[in-house]
Order: structure tokens, then C-alpha cells, then sequence
């Protein structure tokens, strides 16, 4: 499942959200993010050409980033987020398992960037963060994801950074709830980052086999 190897590649390795998005739309968001992707790759730069990716994913599909404010070490600071579930479905259509991603990023070309990941079957979580040079993974704490609901269809632009989800997946539009408090111990700009549940905008991908 492409969840579990984007956990282990990562090395690992990741308030309230606004009613509106704005600046720009959301496939031209996935461009950039998709270059940024690239930089990464020719940089060999594992955990930040995966947290490109989980930003480039559900722009990719249309889904508009939300302002979101997170607690960092006790201070509000505003984010952008996105978020996204992929599941495995059997040829007759049954889920058999899925995981939930989020991510935020603080500037343009997101410098200062956190990624979760949360797979609910195996009660596994992870957690990103990167901030300039510094990087760390970190499984203390707790994450939670849940989808609220998911309806209509999606499609992707075509960008190597979601290849495989753009083909090899069907999509549906979705909402998902979001929560974390997770800790760091080797950050030097952060200790604790904290998410109040939240609700966002995202996609469903379905992956069947």
C-alpha cells in the first residue's frame, strides 16, 4: 500500500480554518508545488519530497488550501492546509484499508512545512516537520483523521509529483476532520504543535486492485 512505503521513505518520517480560499487556485498551486517536488528529488531530499507531494496530491484534484492556526509551543501561528484519504478498495469494491494526510505550510514556497500521516486499521501516525535545513519525524503524540463525508467525482492535472495517485486512482470530493498534539525532541523552533479539530475540504482517492 502506498501509504505504508511513504511512511518508512520518509526516513521517518507532520485551531480553526477559515470559511473561504483565496490567491491562487489550486492547480496553479500544484504546479509550483509539483516543482518544488522536483528540487527535492534532484536533491535527494527524502521527508520534503514527500511533504511536496502531500501538498501537490489534493491541489492537483482542485482542492483549495485553508487558513488554519496551529499552536507552536504555546503561540498561534496561521497556516495553509490541505488534506487527503487514500484507500485500497477490492475489485468488489470494499475498503480494506486506508490513511488519512495533512498538510501545512507557513510561506509561499514552504520552507516551514508539517506533514501528518494517520492510518486508523494499524493505529499508526507520523508526524513531519521541517523548517529551513532543520527536519525531524516524530510518533509522540496523537493524530486522528476521519472522513465526514464524500461525494461527486475528481480528476487530477497531470504532474509527475501525483502520477500515481492521477492514475491509478478514482476520486470522489470529500470533507475530513483533522486533530493533532504532537511533540518533537531534536527541533530547534519547535517542541509541540497542536491542531484543534478542524473540518477541511479534500479528496477521497481510491485505489482498487
Amino acid at each position: 500500500m502506498r501509504a505504508t512505503v511513504l511512511l518508512v521513505t520518509a526516513t521517518f518520517a507532520l485551531g480553526c480554518a477559515s470559511d473561504s480560499a483565496t490567491g491562487p487556485s489550486a492547480r496553479s498551486l500544484a504546479v509550483h508545488f509539483d516543482s518544488l517536488w522536483q528540487r527535492a528529488v534532484e536533491a535527494n531530499d527524502n521527508l520534503r519530497q514527500v511533504a511536496m507531494q502531500y501538498i501537490a496530491v489534493p491541489l492537483a484534484f482542485g482542492v483549495s488550501p485553508r487558513e488554519v492556526s496551529l499552536t507552536v509551543d504555546g503561540k498561534s501561528a496561521m497556516y495553509q492546509a490541505v488534506a487527503y484519504e487514500f484507500v485500497d478498495v477490492t475489485i468488489e469494491g470494499t475498503p480494506v484499508d486506508s490513511f488519512y494526510a495533512f498538510a501545512a505550510w507557513a510561506d509561499p514556497n514552504a520552507n516551514r512545512v508539517l506533514i501528518t500521516q494517520y492510518l486508523p486499521a494499524e493505529q499508526a501516525f507520523a508526524l513531519g516537520y521541517l523548517d529551513g535545513a532543520a527536519e525531524e519525524v516524530s510518533t509522540q503524540g496523537t493524530i486522528t483523521g476521519t472522513l465526514l463525508s464524500a461525494t461527486g467525482k475528481c480528476s487530477a492535472i497531470d504532474l509527475a509529483s501525483v502520477y500515481f495517485e492521477a492514475s491509478y486512482s478514482s476520486c470522489m470530493h470529500s470533507v475530513q476532520e483533522a486533530a493533532f498534539d504532537m511533540h518533537l525532541s531534536s527541533s530547534p523552533t519547535a517542541s509541540e504543535i497542536t491542531l484543534g479539530s478542524i473540518r477541511l475540504p479534500a479528496v477521497r482517492l481510491y485505489q482498487h486492485y
